[in-house]
């Protein structure tokens, strides 16, 4: 007889991990596998440590698995600055408020008063979504309900202005959205606007990467800790290889030895290229294809005396764009359809390794119609009941933030469907 669980958890993202933990912190029966990938999947866009202290979702997570003080203990000085690098002008963008406006008039010169504009936009709007991301308002919204009571929040603060016509913003200043966003995983912005996520985005940033030791990885196995203490089962060995699925409900997941597990809710926590391969009799949209790759530092040579303190930079060179993140050991390099970027050119050396032969193709956000602040993906119509998305599948290019709202809002609503079921409480632990 298959083993049976409450809910089954498959994927390699942070907001996989949080959902385990959440949901064995409520007492059910948990289990995450990692899903069984063709070597042509990419590894998940690593999640930068934004919003570990803005964050309301984020702080309310961190209290509920009691990792609160854990977190604290091991944050070490202060916030680094953003790089920024751009076609023709390179600069860091500081936490600090006066330091940020410092370093930004001097590297906009011509567009000073564009800027003032343009970041208490950004303040107000970024700021204002705290109301919509501390945990309350259910995102991505599911049913016509949700969907009303998100409306119903955004009429209440400034971040609701954002479908609305709006001033434009000036191509320099485009280059920074696209940076700040790109290096969230959110597509570029409108030519002429400003979305919320890209409001959101800067808005964490100009709060400051937290200088956590050890950084995403520190930070999961905390996590993990957490959910084994709870019961939560993180299965190491075994591989999620499909879905069986049964005309709009999945059945059972299949593992790559064979073995069958069923469960009420199964839960995804990566992109569509590996929903689409588990669930292979659902239509899964994916978007256009973009491309990532992971080079090893030790694949380089000395890197630029302007590079070792940027976290992060967007190029642009010959119609070809780009955003690399500088990791311990790699840089992580991001670009969407279109011509492939030379990192030679980036770094200064000639010699560096093509990119178009290292590239891994990663599916591009596609983002839900009648979203009004262009956050949430939308389910295919054949989208089987019993599966929920989790991170940067549901609320692409929000970074951590979006990993802990989507986790928090799943264990939150398969509790509650839980508790209503007329089946409560056969089954349960």
């Amino acid at each position: 007889m298959a083993e049976h669980f409450d809910a089954l958890i498959v994927g390699r993202s942070f907001a996989a991990l949080l959902a385990t933990a959440l949901l064995a912190r409520r007492r059910r029966r948990v289990r995450l596998f990692l899903p069984e990938t063709h070597a042509a999947l990419l590894e998940p866009w690593p999640v930068a440590l934004i919003g570990l202290k803005a964050s309301p979702i984020v702080r309310r997570v961190l209290d509920e698995l009691g990792l609160s003080h854990a977190v604290r203990s091991r944050l070490d000085g202060v916030p680094p600055s953003l790089g920024i690098a751009l076609p023709d002008r390179r600069f860091p963008l500081p936490a600090d408020v006066r330091q940020r406006g410092i370093e930004l008039g001097r590297a906009f010169p011509e567009h000073r008063a564009a800027l003032l504009a343009l970041f208490d936009r950004i303040d107000g709007y970024g700021g204002s979504l705290d109301a919509v991301f501390d945990g309350e308002v259910p995102l991505p919204p599911v049913g016509f309900a949700e969907r009303l009571q998100v409306r119903r929040v955004l009429k209440e603060i400034p971040a609701g202005q954002l479908s609305r016509e709006q001033p434009p913003v000036p191509g320099p200043l485009m280059g920074l959205l696209r940076a700040v966003g790109g290096l969230s995983g959110l597509p570029p912005p409108p030519t002429d606007g400003l979305t919320a996520a890209h409001a959101r985005a800067l808005y964490l940033w100009c709060h400051g990467a937290a200088p956590l030791r050890g950084g995403l990885d520190a930070l999961r196995l905390l996590v993990e800790e957490k959910a084994a203490a709870a019961g939560g089962n993180i299965d190491p060995r075994r591989r999620a290889a499909r879905l069986e699925v049964d005309g709009k409900t999945i059945r059972a997941l299949i593992t790559a030895d064979g073995h069958r597990l069923t469960a009420e809710t199964f839960v995804v926590g990566d992109d569509d290229a590996v929903l689409a391969r588990l669930c292979t009799e659902t239509a899964v949209p994916l978007g256009p294809a973009a491309s990532a790759v992971r080079v090893p530092l030790s694949r380089l040579g000395p890197l630029p005396t302007s590079l070792p303190d940027v976290l992060a930079w967007q190029y642009d060179s010959g119609g070809a764009s780009a955003v690399v993140r500088r990791e311990r050991d790699a840089l992580t390099v991001l670009w969407p359809p279109g011509p492939v970027p030379d990192l030679g050119a980036l770094l200064g050396q000639p010699d560096a390794p093509e990119l178009g032969t290292l590239a891994t193709p990663v599916a591009a956000p596609v983002v839900a119609r009648g979203d009004p602040l262009s956050l949430w993906r939308p389910g295919p119509p054949t989208w089987p009941r019993n599966l929920v998305r989790v991170g940067a599948g549901a609320l692409p290019g929000l970074g951590l933030e979006g990993e802990c709202l989507t986790a928090w809002h799943a264990a939150r609503r398969l509790d509650e469907r839980w508790q209503g079921s007329p089946l409560w409480p056969f089954g349960r632990r």
